[in-house]
């Protein structure tokens, strides 16, 4: 087992699997292509990772690695969020994927809380993300938060929800979220 990391985001070690959860580094790009294709059975949404990276609008990426090969990835993207010109730090989180034969072992929930961290530690007021409550409620994202956040995906019920990083930072206004482009150029 590991030694500790002196962040909670940099490396989380499961005791028997070796596996190491990290940032992404350039040598990851090839494998975090293979578990998105892998884990949506398209390229979709490996072709949104390389669209946001080219755009400059990750926020943090992390990867699951297991016996040197990347099992899992989260992104995080910056938005565009305004409430009556305020501007609001935010992010997208959104894809995340796991190897089918690595899936139900806690490593997208392990990514996913390592990013919340490093977005938190980063700044970042909010986060949103699509998907559905039952998975993404175990990590404090709500519908309610959402219900004023005003984007493309914001008539989509429930399913449409935010995280508040910082206290307060989405109550009680009214907010205009704008995703990087490459979120309109995927399908």
């Amino acid at each position: 087992m590991k030694a500790p990391a002196p962040y909670p985001y940099q490396t989380l070690a499961v005791a028997a699997s070796e596996r190491e959860i990290r940032e992404e580094t350039p040598a990851d790009i090839l494998g975090i292509t293979a578990a998105h294709n892998a884990a949506f059975g398209r390229s979709n949404e490996a072709v949104l990772v390389e669209q946001l990276r080219k755009e400059g609008v990750i926020a943090a990426s992390f990867v699951a690695v297991e016996q040197g090969r990347v099992v899992g990835n989260v992104v995080f993207s910056q938005l565009s969020m305004f409430s009556s010109g305020d501007a609001i730090s935010a992010v997208a989180l959104a894809p995340v994927a796991v190897l089918p034969d690595y899936q139900l072992r806690g490593i997208g929930s392990g990514l996913i809380r390592s990013g919340l961290a490093l977005c938190k530690l980063r700044g970042y007021d909010a986060v949103l993300v699509l998907g559905s409550f039952r998975y993404y409620g175990r990590f404090g994202f709500s519908p309610n938060l959402a219900r004023n956040v005003h984007s493309p995906y914001s008539d989509l019920g429930d399913h449409w929800m935010a995280l508040e990083l910082r206290s307060g930072s989405l109550s009680g206004r009214s907010l205009e979220a704008t995703y990087p482009a490459a979120f309109h150029e995927v399908d």
